[in-house]
């Protein structure tokens, strides 16, 4: 989820820091309330301004705004709904949302009729794809909560999007991502990636090969783990201590008899 990467205590922290809202007449607790309320309803993403003026609230949009100097962020942080504000770097949603409806409109001027990709928003804006990740659970949530609707579909994502997020994980771990990674920090749902390319190992064939092990780098990665476990290793063992997953070995060989023909387990490495 967007906000569960910090534990209790830091938040708790947070929330007491946090400026009190005084927007006058006695509203400041229903809007706090009301943020809340919000986010309890939406799952995979924080609360937007869209999703403010889609219902009936006891402030406007823009008094929210002008008390928080025009952060929504550091409205979601009062409210005790958002952290990642607090992080290095981190672009503020409003920017991120105002950078989805530009490329949004300049689709639109191309004949486009639908929302934009994750990687069609980071071409036209230049916006680190990791930024809106850091909040929304997919590039799905992100439209949502943009738009208030979805005119994005699986099919919609093309090979190119697909193999661009995988590499973009790949980088991010520092090696190739198994399918357990692309849930976890994936920019869309597992589906689609599957019905978009297949399985991982389909994308491991695509990928850029610098992203990717050598053989040579693979069979030292066994002949290490052989070392350590004092036998042969086998692909749970893959699994449990290497820093690649087992399904990485099979862009080199067809079987596991194969990948342990070519390594020493001697263990005298």
């Amino acid at each position: 989820m967007y906000h569960d990467d910090v534990d209790d205590e830091e938040e708790e922290r947070r929330r007491a820091d946090a400026t009190p809202i005084n927007l006058g007449g006695g509203k400041s607790d229903e809007v706090l309330d009301a943020i809340r309320a919000i986010d309890e309803e939406l799952i995979g993403r924080p609360p937007t301004p869209r999703d403010w003026r889609d219902r009936e609230t006891p402030a406007t949009e823009s008094e929210v705004l002008e008390r928080f100097d025009g952060s929504w962020d550091d409205a979601l942080v009062a409210a005790g709904r958002f952290r990642a504000s607090h992080r290095a770097g981190h672009v503020d949603i409003l920017e991120q949302l105002e950078a989805v409806e530009e490329t949004n409109e300049a689709l639109a001027e191309e004949g486009v009729d639908r929302h934009p990709t994750l990687f069609e928003v980071v071409d036209h804006t230049g916006i680190d794809p990791d930024e809106f990740l850091l909040v929304f659970d997919t590039w799905f949530h992100v439209v949502r909560g943009t738009f208030g609707e979805q005119q994005l579909e699986p099919e919609h994502i093309t090979e190119e999007e697909v193999i661009r997020d995988v590499e973009r994980i790949a980088r991010k771990l520092s090696r190739p991502p198994s399918i357990t990674d692309v849930d976890e920090w994936g920019a869309y749902p597992r589906v689609t990636y599957h019905q978009t390319v297949g399985l991982i190992d389909d994308m491991y064939e695509l990928m850029d090969d610098e992203l990717l092990p050598t053989k040579a780098e693979l069979i030292e990665e066994l002949e290490l783990l052989a070392s350590e476990l004092d036998g042969s290793p086998t692909m749970v063992d893959v699994n449990e201590h290497s820093q690649y997953p087992y399904k990485v070995f099979f862009i080199h060989w067809d079987t596991w008899s194969d990948i342990l023909e070519d390594v020493d387990l001697s263990g005298d490495n």
